[in-house]
């Protein structure tokens, strides 16, 4: 996570143990590499951003921000766009909770449940509540799913609701 302000937003950011970037950081990234640039932007997952600074956000990074998704967006519906010290807060909290998920080129999910040492019942409820999470997130819920398959690290694959590939 890079936060990008100046004055007590930028101060409060550095206490916290955040990356920053403050203006005079900002025209110097600007100044170097479009290669520099683009691998910054790979380096952090998020960006937050003081409203002060958006102009020059946008000015100088819109367009490596831009195409892998990292723009920050304004509260109401998105977030990386702050005006206070509370705000940041705010933000820092809510990206630590958020799981962004990227199905481009390959349409898969894969995600841990649980341990092959727990109860199947617990391990059941784990995957009912990520399945669920996921469905509600799509458009057509679970008609968005083709297949499901259960496996252990080093064991087969084993399709739910059918036979093993």
């Amino acid at each position: 996570m890079c936060v990008i302000a100046t004055d007590e937003i930028l101060f409060e950011a550095k206490k916290m143990g955040i990356d920053t970037l403050d203006s005079e950081g900002l025209i110097k990234l600007n100044g170097e590499e479009k290669k520099y640039k683009k691998k910054f932007v790979k380096k952090y997952d998020y960006f937050i951003v003081e409203d002060k600074m958006m102009r020059d956000i946008a000015r100088y990074m819109a367009r490596f921000l831009g195409p892998v998704g990292k723009m920050p967006k304004p509260f109401p519906s998105g977030y990386g766009i702050i005006s206070s010290v509370d705000d940041l807060g705010i933000a820092i909290d809510r990206y630590k909770k958020i799981i962004r998920v990227s199905v481009k080129k390959q349409p898969v999910i894969q995600t841990i449940i649980g341990k092959k040492s727990m109860e199947k019942d617990k391990l059941f409820a784990n995957m009912k509540a990520i399945i669920d999470f996921i469905a509600d997130l799509m458009p057509h819920r679970y008609n968005n799913f083709k297949s499901i398959y259960v496996k252990t690290t080093m064991g087969q694959a084993i399709k739910i609701g059918g036979e093993a590939k």
